[in-house]
């Protein structure tokens, strides 16, 4: 009996489909597998193990002292998750009569390690293979489960896997409770949080947030005219500025200095200097990575993060649409390139695209690359073979929406989005002649620049995201009209003006534009090797974690959105500027990174980056207890609630405001000025109409009689005033 172990329920079906497809037995579901005649598939919940608290460890670390850190066992153990022991006894009772157990984690290291675990706590000796599930397409997944892999080969990727865990738990954990339990002496409630990659993450909008706060604007100026030749041709020019009339910027400050240029423009001749013709190419974007298909998603659906996320995983694993979609690489294997004519044709049929208007698809595009994907875990997200048809989308049911909080036109747009962007990359160039003429006036220097669109290829289907962001401006001037021109040549200023502009702050962060940034926190780093490495593993976080620290930050109350951007609070302005330097940047976890990436490689030792972790933490928790941090947090007054228990004051996930939660009974109150609304009369009492929901007291903004009661019931609409 071959016993197949899948990380989610959802994955173990499709798997037990194909397999019954494939050898012709019958399936049969049972409580926890599907079972056929020579195989059986289980599943994990995603992890059904974790790493064991302190206090599995020792019963003196269960309490938050600073006496107890650093913190650091001797040797780590796994315990399972409550609520999950009843699956793994599932398991553990097939695996009793499995002859080879069959590795069918998520295809990254994530995957590869909770599995894992798994099987070593089956105990035994059995043979374990691996199905490296990168296709779910209905091609795709048979022919990844007719060629299993030994499950050790992928030992050096579960190593990596597990050692992050371990230092995330190692610093997350001392960090937090020493900063927590100073806070708390100082008079604070809640929870201040250290890691990784929060504290990094949180340094991003600390100093985007400074920057603009710091901000001063400037005016500055410029000259634009409008030339015309002996032909009657217009163009667009602008004045190019002498050295001694700009700031280190670039920028004209002094107003009578662009003003001299434009009285000189209506007096005097110009004449053409030197002119430049250059044949030019633009390739398409390369196909989608989880990063760039959120920014993307976001930018033109308006979808945010996570949600852009979970609708992927769903067009992977319950649609068999595209290819994994928790990957940060942007190239294909050489190998996949066989399977793209038959994807060319769904996709473009889907799309309503000619097939005229594609490039030779004989011929492999850049995007397919092993030297450029032999490192990565996961390929670009890509569409599968399945051919996509509205009828998939259409039937798509009301329960899996509600679960992936999405709807119909959301799925389909984002998978339009990842197959759009795969099918550019078969399309031709876009081909232009850029085109620069350089003019003369009284000794003042001008410049007009323009393109003549020769071909253009796969930008006929629309523009990529760096052409969106380009400024009006810029915009209009890339796009002006340049005629032929000899230098000598006379030619009019026919129309002058005197531009001014003030300069612009940096935007504040949007949750899309914090996933660039974290992607792209190389520039911050001044250790040009930590630099090479971060850009290499393209910046902080996984795909599959960025949204969920982003989370982290708005439930700290770190961070608060207003009008969609991302504003640093009091507390997270305090926390940072108490955060150890090494934590504040991301040279930590480039650090770590580093060593991870040789330990993949088998040049690095588990055991010598675990020791170098703890030897760190150590060094900087006896820093922290040498300066302890300091926190002028506003304290407010202890508020209790009926029960005896004590009010906590929460930050609202949606939105602006606060409320009250009971630590003791768990009881809601709204905010009233800074404290909890007083209950009136029948406050508590079961809803006379839904019999499930209690009575609330509410306040109104205005009104003599502000006070009201509603019903708490999600679903339950009653209210009396």
């Amino acid at each position: 009996m071959d016993l197949y172990i899948a990380e989610k329920p959802k994955l173990g079906k499709l798997i037990a489909r194909h397999l019954s497809d494939m050898t012709g037995e019958a399936a049969k579901s049972q409580a926890g597998f599907i079972q056929g005649r020579t195989w059986t598939v289980s599943w994990c919940f995603g992890h059904l193990f974790e790493l064991s608290p302190p206090e599995d460890y020792n019963d003196e670390w269960k309490e938050w002292s600073i006496a107890t850190l650093p913190i650091v066992p001797g040797s780590f153990s796994h315990r399972l998750i409550p609520g999950k022991e009843k699956q793994f006894q599932t398991i553990k009772k097939l695996a009793s009569k499995a002859s080879t157990i069959f590795h069918c984690g998520d295809p990254d290291k994530e995957g590869q390690y909770l599995v894992d675990i798994v099987i070593e706590k089956l105990g035994g000796s059995r043979d374990v293979k691996r199905i490296w599930l990168n296709d779910l397409s209905d091609e795709g997944l048979p022919r990844l489960l007719s060629s299993p892999e030994i499950n050790s080969d992928y030992l050096a990727i579960r190593h990596s896997a597990e050692e992050r865990a371990i230092a995330n738990w190692l610093v997350g954990l001392n960090f937090t409770r020493a900063y927590t339990v100073y806070a708390q002496e100082q008079g604070h409630q809640k929870v201040i949080s250290q890691g990784s990659v929060q504290s990094p993450t949180l340094g991003l909008i600390h100093n985007r947030c400074k920057e603009i706060e710091q901000f001063k604007a400037e005016e500055h100026y410029g000259v634009k005219t409008l030339i015309e030749t002996q032909d009657s041709a217009q163009f667009v020019a602008r004045w190019v500025p002498g050295e001694n009339l700009v700031d280190d910027n670039g920028r004209v400050l002094n107003k009578r200095s662009a003003a001299s240029v434009l009285s000189k423009l209506q007096h005097a001749p110009m004449m053409v200097v030197d002119t430049t013709s250059e044949e030019k190419s633009e390739s398409a974007p390369l196909p989608h990575s989880l990063p760039s298909l959120q920014v993307e998603a976001g930018k033109r659906l308006k979808i945010g993060v996570k949600k852009t996320l979970q609708i992927t995983q769903y067009l992977y694993e319950t649609l068999g649409l595209v290819t994994y979609p928790r990957t940060q690489c942007t190239y294909l294997f050489e190998g996949d390139f066989a399977l793209s004519p038959s994807i060319i044709a769904n996709i473009s049929e889907f799309l309503s695209i000619a097939p005229d208007t594609l490039a030779d698809i004989s011929i492999m595009p850049r995007c397919y690359s092993d030297k450029r994907s032999k490192d990565a875990a996961h390929t670009a997200i890509v569409p599968t073979v399945r051919k996509p048809s509205s009828d998939i989308f259409d039937s798509i049911n009301s329960t899996d929406l509600t679960a992936i909080k999405a709807t119909k036109d959301e799925v389909r747009g984002v998978y339009e989005l990842v197959a759009m962007r795969f099918l550019r990359n078969f399309m031709p160039a876009h081909r232009y002649r850029a085109k620069t003429v350089f003019l003369e006036c009284e000794g003042e220097s001008f410049k007009g620049t323009g393109r003549d669109v020769d071909t253009e290829g796969w930008k006929r289907f629309g523009l990529n995201q760096a052409d969106e962001d380009i400024s009006k401006d810029d915009a209009a001037e890339e796009s002006s009209f340049i005629p032929d021109l000899t230098p000598g040549e006379s030619v009019t200023a026919k129309e002058t003006e005197l531009t001014s502009n003030l300069t612009s702050p940096p935007q504040y962060y949007t949750e899309h534009s914090l996933i660039e940034a974290m992607n792209n926190i190389a520039k911050y780093v001044t250790d040009e090797r930590l630099k090479q490495v971060l850009q290499e593993n393209d910046g902080i976080g996984t795909p599959a974690s960025q949204a969920d620290i982003i989370e982290k930050l708005f439930l700290r109350d770190y961070v608060e959105k207003r009008k969609g951007k991302i504003h640093i609070t009091d507390l997270g302005i305090e926390t940072y500027a108490e955060t150890r330097p090494q934590l504040q940047d991301a040279t930590l976890a480039a650090t770590w990174e580093l060593a991870l990436t040789r330990m993949q490689s088998g040049d690095y030792s588990p055991e010598q980056f675990r020791r170098n972790v703890i030897s760190w933490l150590q060094q900087e928790l006896q820093a922290i207890k040498a300066s302890p941090p300091k926190f002028n947090i506003k304290v407010l007054p202890e508020q209790h609630c009926s029960c005896g228990g004590i009010f906590h004051q929460r930050k609202r996930k949606a939105g602006k405001g606060v409320y009250w939660v009971c630590a003791q009974c768990r009881m809601f109150r709204p905010d009233d000025h800074g404290k909890p609304v007083q209950p009136i009369q029948r406050d508590g009492e079961a809803c006379p109409k839904c019999g499930e929901g209690k009575l609330v007291t509410f306040k109104k903004r205005k009104g003599k009689d502000p006070y009201y009661l509603r019903c708490n019931a999600k679903d339950c609409d009653h209210v009396e005033w």
